[in-house]
């Protein structure tokens, strides 16, 4: 270019060669449940959906229509339209308890996250399986080597520890049966040291047998375990990602409710007096009373009230350290 000719001052900017700070994440899930290719995929798509192969390594996420896309949510919704057995129908939902927890996530403020899948919702996930490998890159073992996760979640775990059931309407598992996998997901955690498992009891407890399965069947409150845990109740009833109301774990929602309290005030302020989004109703209308005996067993509650609606009410880790007793302490650490 040529100089400029007129006398005065003229002033060049020339980089600064320094380079701008990015602030990291601190609210990136891992989710991991049952999905598969579906038979009424679009072969046009735009992205193509994922391959059973690549479902079952770690895959980033940002955003519910990718999602819907590379894991196939249309074409399994018109499968589970058309689906004459209830053992079909039943395997085909299993894949939407995955769906529904990253939509429960993106709806509430997320912004990415990772999915690992399980391609044959047929079949029950021993929990060697769920642990996976880390030279595969497979199961819990694939996020050991994503040190961006933060969370980890696995909505279908109650599904996991059976095979699909044939009848319908479809019996309830006992407390007993996730254990193992519940185990496997918190010495995950607890061995990477920076990341905490949101935990799901089963569907349709009452308050008391809560209290019971968090006493019994996860991890003491004077482990290492308990204070990468935190576990929340009771599920919640949404509409549906393909408009069918149903009634899901609540640990979707919770992680983009994380991701939101961090966005909009930092990882320092406790998750708890929070809206969910996109939730109906849920199924247990708590009393004071109740939620004082599942406070104190470290199990964070959802409440309804009058004046207020629906309102997360709780952000304890199942800690009984006091050092380690909140969420946010235990995330900001």
């Amino acid at each position: 270019m040529t100089p400029p000719n007129p006398p005065g001052v003229f002033v060049t900017e020339k980089p600064s060669g320094v380079r701008t700070i990015t602030g990291a994440s601190t609210s990136i899930p891992a989710f991991l449940g049952y999905t598969r290719v579906s038979t009424k995929d679009d072969p046009n798509a735009t992205p193509k959906p994922f391959t059973n192969e690549e479902r079952r390594v770690p895959q980033l996420l940002r955003g519910w229509r990718e999602f819907a896309v590379r894991y196939s949510m249309e074409g399994l919704a018109k499968e589970l339209t058309d689906a004459k057995t209830p053992q079909e129908r039943n395997a085909l939902e299993r894949c939407f308890t995955l769906a529904e927890a990253v939509y429960g996530f993106f709806a509430n403020g997320g912004q990415s996250c990772y999915v690992v899948g399980f391609t044959d919702p047929t079949k029950r996930v021993a929990a060697t399986a769920l642990a996976g490998s880390e030279e595969d890159r497979t199961g819990l073992g694939g996020l050991v080597t994503e040190p961006k996760v933060t969370m980890v979640a696995v909505p279908s775990l109650w599904e996991m520890t059976r095979d699909v059931p044939t009848v319908e309407p479809i019996p309830a598992v006992t407390e007993q049966d996730g254990k193992p996998l519940i185990e496997a997901v918190l010495k995950h955690c607890t061995g990477m040291r920076n990341r905490l498992a949101i935990v799901d009891p089963p569907s349709g407890l009452l308050p008391d047998a809560v209290k019971a399965f968090a006493n019994s069947q996860l991890a003491s409150p004077n482990s290492d375990d308990a204070a990468f845990t935190a576990l929340y109740y009771p599920w919640l009833t949404v509409p549906g990602v393909e408009a069918r109301k149903r009634t899901v774990p609540p640990c979707g929602h919770m992680a983009g409710i994380w991701a939101r309290t961090d966005t909009e005030r930092g990882v320092f302020k406790a998750p708890a007096n929070e809206v969910p989004r996109g939730v109906l109703e849920i199924p247990v209308l708590l009393t004071d009373e109740e939620q004082g005996d599942l406070n104190a067993a470290g199990v964070n509650c959802m409440r309804t009230f009058p004046d207020r609606g629906l309102l997360v009410w709780g952000a304890r880790t199942r800690s009984s350290t006091r050092d380690w007793q909140y969420v946010n302490v235990r995330r900001l650490v």
